[in-house]
C-alpha cells in the first residue's frame, strides 16, 4: 500500500491531522505517522495505525491510478443513467435591468419563448424522463429576468408537475431573479409551481446596487422587501456580488442588511465573485478574496445571519455536463454552460431534434485530457478538479491559485470540522 497523492497534512492544537481530499474527510494520526506521510514514505503494515489509514483511504493500492479513478468517475457522471435530471430553462432573455457585469450583453435579440418552443420544451423534458426512468426532476428558471415570463413558467411548471405526480417522480425548482417584479400574487405562483428556493443578488449599498444594475430608484428597497416576503414561504440565497470597487465596504454593507435579515433562518448570505464580460474592468484578486472570506462569514454570523460557505470554485465537476442535463434557451436550443446561452457556436442540440452529439458537446465529455499536467498529482485536485470545465476548454488563465486553495481547505477543517477517527 502507498500513501495517496491526494492528501493534505496540518498540525492543530498539538495534534496531527491528515485530510483525504478525495473523500473529503480527516483523521488524527500520531506524530510518527504524520512525519512518514509528510515525506511520502511507506507505512509498515505492523504499525498500529495501518488499518485505520487503509480504511480511511490515506493508504491506497500500489497499482491504483488515482487520477484515472477520478476521470472514470467523471465519465460515469457524464454518461451514466442517473436517478435525477436537472434542467436550466430561460423562458425569456429580456431583463428590466442592465447590469454592468452581465455576461449576456453580447446578445442582440432578447426574445421570449414562443408557443411552439414551449411545446418542444415540454416534449423534450418528458422524453428525457422516460428515456432515463429518472426518479426526480430539478428545474432552474434562469434568464434574462425569468419573472418577466411568469406565464411561461406557470405553464411549464404545471405540465411538469402533473406528469411527475402521475408517475411518482419528485419535482423541485429554483429561480434566479433580481426580485424587482415580484408581487404577492407571484409568490403564490411560486408556491404552486413548487419553487422552493430563490436566488437574489445585491451589489452592495443602495447607491452601488443601483449603479451596477442601472436599476430604478426604488430597486434597492423593493429588493430588500421582496427578499423578506419570499423568506416567509421558501429559502432565499442572497448573493453578495463582490467586485474590486465594493471590497472595502463589505462590513458596512453587512451591518446594513442585518437590520432586515438578522434572525431569519430562511435566508442564507454568500459571496459571488464577479467576472466582467468586459475584460478591461477590474475583478477582485484571489488574495483579497481569501483575505477576508472566512472573517466576513464569521461577521455575518455574529450579526445573526446565516453565512453560506460556498467555495468560489466549481468543484466536484459540473452537473450540467451530465448528458441528460442541459441549459435551454428561448429558441429551444441546448447548451452545456449558462455562459453560452444565446451564442450559436456553443449549441449542442435543440428540444425538437435532441442532442446533436457534435464536437462542441464532445469537448465537454473529454475535457479531462485538456487539464494541465500539474493538476494530476496536485493534492487538492479531487476537490477543485482544475476549476471550471469551460475555463479549461477555452484555455483561460486559471481562476484557482493552488497554494491559497490548499491553505483555505486546511483552514476550513481547522475552523468548521471536528476531526474523527470513525469510518
Amino acid at each position: 500500500m502507498k500513501p495517496t497523492a491526494y492528501k493534505l497534512l496540518f498540525e492543530h492544537n498539538n495534534k496531527n491531522y491528515i485530510i483525504n481530499t478525495y473523500r473529503n474527510s480527516v483523521i488524527e494520526v500520531s506524530k510518527e505517522t504524520y512525519e512518514l506521510l509528510k515525506n511520502n514514505q511507506c507505512i509498515n503494515p505492523d504499525c498500529t495505525e495501518y488499518q485505520k489509514l487503509c480504511k480511511s483511504g490515506i493508504l491506497v493500492s500500489d497499482n491504483l491510478n488515482e487520477f484515472q479513478r477520478i476521470v472514470n468517475n467523471e465519465q460515469a457522471m457524464i454518461f451514466g443513467n442517473h436517478d435525477a435530471i436537472a434542467m436550466v430553462i430561460a423562458p425569456t432573455m429580456k431583463c428590466n435591468y442592465k447590469c454592468s457585469y452581465c455576461f449576456e450583453n453580447y446578445l442582440c435579440e432578447r426574445n421570449t419563448m414562443i408557443p411552439q418552443v414551449i411545446e418542444d420544451v415540454k416534449r423534450y423534458v418528458i422524453s428525457m424522463l422516460k428515456k432515463t426512468r429518472a426518479k426526480s426532476l430539478y428545474m432552474e428558471w434562469f434568464g434574462g429576468e425569468p419573472t418577466l415570463a411568469m406565464d411561461i413558467i406557470n405553464d411549464l411548471s404545471n405540465y411538469f408537475i402533473e406528469y411527475c405526480d402521475a408517475n411518482g417522480i419528485k419535482y423541485d425548482s429554483y429561480i434566479v431573479t433580481n426580485s424587482y417584479m415580484i408581487t404577492d400574487d407571484m409568490i403564490q405562483d411560486f408556491i404552486k409551481d413548487r419553487i422552493s428556493s430563490v436566488k437574489v443578488t445585491l451589489d452592495g449599498t443602495k447607491e452601488m446596487h443601483l449603479d451596477h444594475k442601472n436599476a430604478p430608484k426604488d430597486a434597492y428597497e423593493k429588493t430588500i422587501e421582496n427578499i423578506q416576503k419570499l423568506s416567509k414561504y421558501m429559502h432565499v440565497d442572497v448573493s453578495l456580488n463582490i467586485l474590486e470597487e465594493n471590497y472595502d465596504m463589505v462590513y458596512d454593507f453587512i451591518d446594513e442588511i442585518a437590520e432586515y435579515f438578522s434572525g431569519n433562518d430562511n435566508i442564507d448570505i454568500f459571496f459571488a465573485e464577479i467576472y466582467y464580460s468586459d475584460s478591461t474592468k477590474e475583478q477582485l484578486s484571489n488574495s483579497k478574496y481569501f483575505e477576508y472570506f472566512g472573517k466576513v462569514n464569521k461577521y455575518i454570523k455574529s450579526k445573526g445571519m446565516r453565512p453560506n460557505y460556498k467555495n468560489r470554485y466549481c468543484t466536484r465537476g459540473c452537473n450540467l455536463i451530465n448528458k441528460n442535463n442541459a441549459y435551454i434557451d428561448t429558441d429551444g436550443n441546448l447548451y452545456r454552460c449558462e455562459r453560452h446561452i444565446g451564442d450559436p457556436k456553443h449549441i449542442i442540440g435543440n428540444c425538437k431534434a435532441g442532442l446533436f452529439h457534435n464536437e462542441v458537446d464532445n469537448r465537454y465529455t473529454t475535457y479531462s485530457s485538456e487539464r494541465p499536467e500539474k493538476c494530476k498529482t496536485c493534492p487538492i485536485f479531487p476537490m477543485c478538479r482544475s476549476g471550471c470545465a469551460e475555463d479549461i476548454l477555452e484555455h483561460r488563465t486559471p481562476r484557482i491559485k493552488c497554494e491559497q486553495y490548499i491553505q483555505d481547505t486546511i483552514n476550513h477543517y481547522k475552523n468548521t470540522l471536528t476531526p474523527t477517527n470513525s469510518f
